[in-house]
């Protein structure tokens, strides 16, 4: 499309300056019509360099450490508290509403940094590709698309990250349940709607050190 629209303006002004130079308008025309050609076959050919380049170059999944993904648009980092003493590094995987919203700013409040996403598959991936950089994985289930699946996931996340705990999330479950009933997932399963205080005491439970004022939340 490039080419055809440059080979306008060039033809006529191309055509123009033969015939003035003395061609018959037949001999112009020809000469004008093999200019335009070249023209376009030369920006096609441009075309195909750069996006051939880009393609080596650009941001594919070829170049990456292996393990790691792209990151989607939609994480989300919540930077800890400053003034917090502890310095951790939590997954959530959750979509973004006022619910988890809360959540985030619990964790950050305990000196955590959060990195939050709806897609499960980016956000265990990228845990796992340095999971000795990792202290704690909240997991909505809910937000799985695939149910199924995500347990899965699970399950192979626990077999390679076994020191990373798990706290589950869900609106299905009728109580919270600290007993380790779904250990082959997580470790902890809380019902939402989430509370501060027990969301603290799972995070304690699961054997982060928190600062003392939160020791008898």
């Amino acid at each position: 499309m490039a080419g055809v629209l440059a080979a306008g303006p060039i033809g006529i002004f191309v055509f123009v300056a033969l015939f003035l130079a003395g061609l018959s308008a037949l001999a112009s025309l020809a000469l004008t019509v093999a200019i335009q050609l070249v023209v376009i076959g030369s920006i096609v050919v441009i075309g195909i360099m750069v996006q051939t380049d880009e393609e080596k170059n650009g941001s594919g999944t070829q170049d990456q450490t292996p393990g790691q993904r792209e990151l989607p648009e939609t994480w989300i980092f919540h930077s800890r508290r400053e003034s917090s003493e502890r310095q951790y590094r939590s997954a959530l995987i959750a979509r973004r509403t006022g619910q988890t919203a809360s959540i985030a700013r619990v964790l950050t409040e305990i000196g955590s940094d959060v990195h939050q996403c709806a897609d499960h598959d980016a956000l265990l991936e990228t845990v796992k590709v340095r999971q000795d950089r990792w202290s704690l994985m909240v997991f909505d289930i809910d937000a799985a698309t695939d149910l199924d699946s995500a347990v899965m996931d699970l399950m192979d996340f626990r077999t390679t990250c076994p020191d990373v705990p798990v706290i589950l999330l869900s609106g299905d479950v009728t109580r919270d349940d600290f007993s380790g009933h779904r250990r082959p997932i997580g470790d902890i399963t809380l019902r939402k709607p989430v509370f501060r205080g027990r969301l603290i005491e799972a995070v304690r439970c699961v054997g982060l050190d928190l600062e003392p004022a939160y020791h008898d939340i």
